[in-house]
């Protein structure tokens, strides 16, 4: 079981099982969450789609499918300003294609800390972005 933090809403937090892909949206005050989250989840086109650290190891999750952040695994991200395709490959072979659309560019809904950038109104790019920086990998993991 992983706890997640919203991309969009600050309060939102996920509760989210990866291997059955089922997961469910909570109040980041709720008694159950903990402090410490494992990483952060979007809902692109209504797919739950997530970055997750579990073991010192990066994960994604689409659906009910999970897979592991390695050199082998390629996220790309095309498309135009507002429609987008994220695509999950690996050895030259597609696993996942995600059709979504950008709804607006703005900052997460309740963090008075936020600052813009395109990932933050582009989970799929964000995704994409953390696949090809390994220091940024290493940040998530704790390890710098």
């Amino acid at each position: 079981m992983q706890w997640l933090q919203s991309k969009k809403r600050f309060q939102d937090v996920a509760k989210y099982d990866e291997e059955s892909g089922e997961f469910e949206i909570l109040d980041r005050n709720s008694p159950d969450c903990p402090k410490m989250l494992d990483g952060s989840f979007e809902i692109l086109a209504g797919i739950f789609v997530a970055l997750f650290k579990a073991d010192l190891k990066l994960f994604i999750g689409i659906g009910d499918k999970t897979f592991q952040l390695d050199d082998d695994l390629v996220i790309n991200v095309k498309g135009g300003a507002c429609d987008r395709l994220l695509i999950i490959e690996k050895d030259n072979a597609v696993l996942v294609t995600v059709e979504y659309s950008i709804q607006s560019r703005g900052t997460t809904i309740g963090d008075t800390t936020a600052f813009i950038d395109d990932e933050d109104s582009d989970y799929g790019l964000f995704l994409c972005n953390i696949s090809k920086d390994e220091s940024r990998q290493r940040v998530l993991l704790g390890l710098d």
